[in-house]
């Protein structure tokens, strides 16, 4: 799906094709973002996908299919245009100032946004799959949810999982935990592991045990776990720091002896420091 690069093939869809065939699993890989480059030029799609004067600041790829995932008003459009692109809210530094024409050109792909999601939607349907995969990385993961909302809308019964490095760890629970139309979602490597995910999904089994792979079902008691473990940890390095200030603090009782001129170690050394940038001072004013 858009923004993914457009001169490269996925490795990682093609590696997970073919271990689904050697499975006797039919499996078909769709470029979207071939056919979204077709639809608003080759040089608007890489100018948006982070060349030229935009950058990750202002995620303008994903801004660009936001209104087709969640709901938004002519000032929600308006505020990103003034703060994010025109006044660069968030950037550091000063970064050049984007031209109105490639202001104009992003809010020009947002309008055909629709249409090329209905198109995408059109293309799957007919394909009539049980399971809709969807690799998300970088500037990929809004485009992907509005499309997987709206398969879910037209095939009910599809199964949908997420793969990639927008769904490594949290992130790919909150993604499991916030769309309702996202079945599973497999964080960290999914070459070993998917095949089994196809098999158990098609046979409407549980996918649980499956490493990287969470569900909503199995969500919060993973993360219940990882809470306990944390407390314990926490609580682990809590009585350490105790016992390493109770050692600080009976080295220094025993380090603060009173030295033959009169001072206890502290003072002498701070003396000593004083003396030092005192000299240093005195150096760099001649």
């Amino acid at each position: 799906m858009p923004f993914g690069p457009v001169l490269s093939p996925s490795l990682g869809l093609s590696l997970l094709k073919a271990g689904l065939e050697r499975d006797g699993l039919a499996a078909e890989i769709r470029y979207f973002t071939l056919a979204f480059a077709s639809t608003i030029g080759e040089h608007a799609y890489t100018r948006i996908s982070m060349t030229g004067p935009l950058t990750i600041i202002e995620l303008a790829g994903e801004w660009v299919f936001s209104h087709a995932l969640f709901d938004q008003s002519e000032d929600d459009v308006r505020r990103y245009v003034e703060e994010v692109l025109v006044r660069r809210a968030g950037s550091r530094g000063s970064p050049p100032r984007i031209p109105p024409r490639v202001v104009s050109q992003i809010l020009e792909v947002r309008e055909r946004v629709d249409g090329f999601l209905d198109r995408c939607v059109e293309e799957v349907v007919a394909a009539r799959p049980r399971i809709v995969g969807f690799t998300s990385v970088f500037q990929q993961h809004v485009a992907s949810l509005a499309l997987a909302r709206r398969l879910r809308e037209a095939l009910p019964d599809v199964f949908v999982v997420f793969g990639g490095a927008n769904v490594e760890a949290v992130m790919g629970a909150e993604t499991v935990r916030r769309f309702p139309f996202v079945d599973a979602v497999v964080s960290g490597e999914g070459d070993l592991v998917f095949p089994e995910l196809v098999r158990r999904a098609l046979a409407g089994e549980s996918l649980a045990g499956l490493q990287g792979v969470r569900t909503r079902a199995g969500i919060d008691d993973d993360f219940a776990e990882r809470c306990v473990d944390r407390r314990r940890r926490f609580s682990k390095n809590h009585r350490r720091t105790h016992l390493l200030a109770a050692r600080r603090r009976r080295f220094f009782s025993v380090l603060a002896i009173v030295a033959p001129d009169g001072k206890n170690v502290f003072a002498r050394t701070r003396d000593r420091r004083k003396q030092f940038h005192l000299t240093q001072r005195n150096r760099l004013a001649r």
